[in-house]
């Protein structure tokens, strides 16, 4: 299953983790106690999603998904939320690289948001829990393409929420 995912993650916070990790276990077709790995993955108390992903999918199945993550540009930030992010879209590219090696990282498209859906082809779009689609871009265009979305429950929200981080620096 090819799974795809957008975000900012800036300052890959186990709330993210937890997000992304969810996406690979669904690309990888892991079931069961997924939930419980991703929550291990975004705690730190697995190192790299590597080592979870190996022991949570039998061997022959390794290679049967993929989970493509699209990190928002500079710009595209500013346009939606107001504001730059702390970390350039490269370093948060890399950085969920590091986190996630078995994902396609990529750092997003300038105005064609909707490019890397028509590149990747997804089976699945997983959002996060309160995640917004980019101005112009609707639920129902993904179901046009054959794509199902679906929404990431939120990982401890009163903790790891990107905003609530951010407060909490100042």
């Amino acid at each position: 299953m090819r799974v795809l995912v957008f975000g900012t993650f800036d300052g890959l916070h186990p709330g993210h983790r937890f997000f992304i990790a969810q996406a690979l276990q669904r690309a990888l077709g892991s079931s069961g106690r997924s939930s419980q790995r991703a929550s291990a993955i975004a705690n730190g108390e697995i190192s790299g999603a590597g080592d979870a992903v190996k022991r949570a999918v039998p061997e022959g199945r390794y290679e049967r998904g993929e989970l493509y993550v699209v990190v928002a540009r500079d710009e595209n930030v500013k346009r939606f939320k107001g504001r730059l992010p702390e970390h350039p879209a490269d370093a948060r590219r890399r950085a969920v690289q590091e986190m996630f090696p078995e994902a396609h990282v990529y750092v997003g498209e300038v105005d064609d948001y909707f490019l890397p859906v028509l590149t990747v082809k997804p089976d699945l779009l997983l959002l996060g829990y309160d995640q917004k689609l980019p101005p112009g871009v609707e639920i129902a265009d993904f179901a046009e393409a054959g794509i199902e979305v679906e929404r990431v429950k939120p990982y401890r929200p009163q903790m790891y929420k990107s905003s609530l981080l951010r407060e909490e620096k100042k």
